[in-house]
């Protein structure tokens, strides 16, 4: 169970994180903002690469753990949950949540820059698991290909979404999408 000044310290991170560079907050304003003290900071991390790992893993948990693994439980179909899962990722961006990729790719490069890159390397196979079990059970032929390919398709829908946002605001289009994805992945 994580403690409620913990909890407190990493949201508050994870706010500031998402609205500036991680070289730009100091633990001062991490502190500051959660009500808490510094030394109360690094009771609960060591140093601030540490609580930037934290609050990489909220991060993941909360856009994208608990929402995929809600849709692939579900009773839906393959197809339905293919839907789900690209309007999930695409949904993240136009409610204007690219700041928090933003995030995602600026605390990834200070981690890597600090030789603790393979955090999200660890997420990047979890997921890549995740999926490749969800496209075996479903016959899907040559599924952790096809499981590397539906990411960086979801990943480039994130993108076009940030960049053309009314495309993705058209359910249709979604639609068509969806079906061309379901017919890649079934090919």
């Amino acid at each position: 169970m994580i403690s409620e000044t913990k909890k407190k310290i990493i949201e508050a991170a994870l706010k500031l994180f998402s609205s500036r560079p991680y070289s730009r907050v100091s633990v001062e304003e991490i502190a500051s903002k959660a009500g808490v003290s510094k030394g109360a900071v690094f009771h609960y991390f060591k140093s601030k690469a540490d609580l930037a790992e934290a609050v990489l893993k909220v991060f993941f948990d909360i856009i994208v753990s608990r929402p995929l693994n809600s849709i692939l439980e579900s009773n839906a179909s393959f197809e339905e949950k293919i839907g789900r899962i690209v309007r999930l990722s695409t949904s993240v961006t136009l409610k204007g949540n690219f700041k928090a990729m933003l995030f995602l790719a600026n605390i990834y490069e200070e981690l890597r820059r600090r030789g603790r890159g393979d955090i999200v390397g660890k997420l990047y196979s979890r997921y890549l698991d995740l999926l490749t079990e969800f496209f075996k059970r479903n016959g899907v032929r040559e599924p952790e290909v096809k499981a590397i390919l539906f990411m960086a398709m979801l990943d480039g829908l994130s993108f076009q979404a940030m960049i053309h946002p009314e495309a993705f605001k058209d359910s249709g289009k979604i639609s068509e999408v969806v079906r061309e994805v379901v017919r890649f992945m079934r090919c």
